[in-house]
């Protein structure tokens, strides 16, 4: 098989960060109100930070492969396949934050019948969504 897209991991350090950060916070004691409204926001935002990082952490370190004329696409806990000849277009986007692009973003999969399948964390992204358009239009 021929690997297409690999998953990017730069993403998980910054999560785990984040979440050595809030805990370092909710550590210190304060009686102040205000500082117990921020020790429950971050509470929250600790939650959703683990849990994206439990996303991460369990999604395929291949998210895409290619054998014969079928392209595989490795979801969490799904694997969709799909035929060469049926996907329709390829865009992507790649994650930015604050003025700051990353290497890494989002490939969209159009295909003929009008779905839209959505690859996130992908690595390398404007070189394999260029491969990926390489591939799709010598498909002929």
């Amino acid at each position: 098989m021929n690997v297409i897209a690999k998953k990017s991991t730069f993403m998980i350090g910054i999560r785990i960060f984040t979440i050595l950060i809030i805990t370092v916070y909710l550590l210190y004691e304060s009686s102040s109100l205000i500082f117990l409204i921020f020790k429950y926001i971050f509470i929250a935002y600790a939650i959703y930070q683990l849990i994206l990082l439990f996303i991460q952490l369990y999604q395929p370190k291949e998210l895409i492969k290619l054998e014969n004329q079928t392209i595989y696409i490795y979801k969490i806990f799904k694997t969709l396949e799909i035929n060469i000849k049926s996907i329709n277009d390829i865009n992507y986007k790649l994650s930015n934050n604050r003025g700051t692009t990353h290497n890494f973003g989002t490939i969209y999969i159009s295909t003929v019948n009008g779905d839209k399948i959505k690859v996130i964390n992908v690595e390398k992204l404007e070189d394999t969504a260029r491969n990926f358009n390489k591939l799709i239009y010598k498909k002929d």
